[in-house]
């Protein structure tokens, strides 16, 4: 219920609305004894203006898959987790979003994934530029494909070995009517 209530307090058109959502709830963690981390995203579509506006709070980068033959790209803005920090870093940016195009949000988890590289015996991370390059290789195909896609061959790269829950989100943008 709080959290309803920062979302309505902030969510006015004027800019900046996901950034002050985070730094209220931010605020609101750094009072509790515990002081928990939160990593945390707000996401905005504007279809008015083809934008996707985001906001983030430690959590890892979406993965902006156009549709057309544009290149993938991870955008690349971190922020602070919320909680410790009486005053959290929240990274906030505006892409351009096509009909058709997509995004890839991950849980924090899943960029770390390993694995052992056999010859060598030195530990692999998957970082979030595998998870991209599974996106792009996999992006001519329907979106739950596509997804179910990048999901297998990033659990197949850590060997289906993981000890934490993860998920994968994908969004597409629909051709306006």
């Amino acid at each position: 219920m709080m959290m309803r209530m920062i979302f309505s307090a902030s969510a006015s058109p004027r800019s900046g609305f996901g950034e002050e959502f985070l730094r209220s709830l931010g605020t609101l963690l750094y009072q509790q004894p515990k002081q928990p981390l939160v990593r945390a995203m707000v996401l905005r579509f504007d279809f008015a203006t083809n934008s996707l506006e985001i906001a983030s709070a430690g959590h890892p980068s979406p993965i902006l898959v156009p549709h057309s033959s544009s290149p993938h790209s991870v955008l690349t803005e971190y922020g602070s987790e919320l909680g410790p920090h009486p005053a959290p870093t929240i990274a906030s940016k505006t892409v351009a979003l096509d009909a058709f195009d997509r995004v890839l949000l991950v849980c924090p988890w899943m960029p770390l994934l390993t694995r052992i590289h056999a010859p060598t015996g030195a530990g692999l991370h998957l970082g979030i530029q595998g998870i991209s390059d599974f996106a792009q290789s996999a992006r001519s195909q329907p979106l739950h494909a596509m997804v179910e896609t990048v999901w297998e061959k990033a659990m197949e790269f850590a060997h289906w070995n993981t000890a934490e829950d993860l998920f994968l989100l994908g969004l597409e943008r629909k051709a306006p009517r």
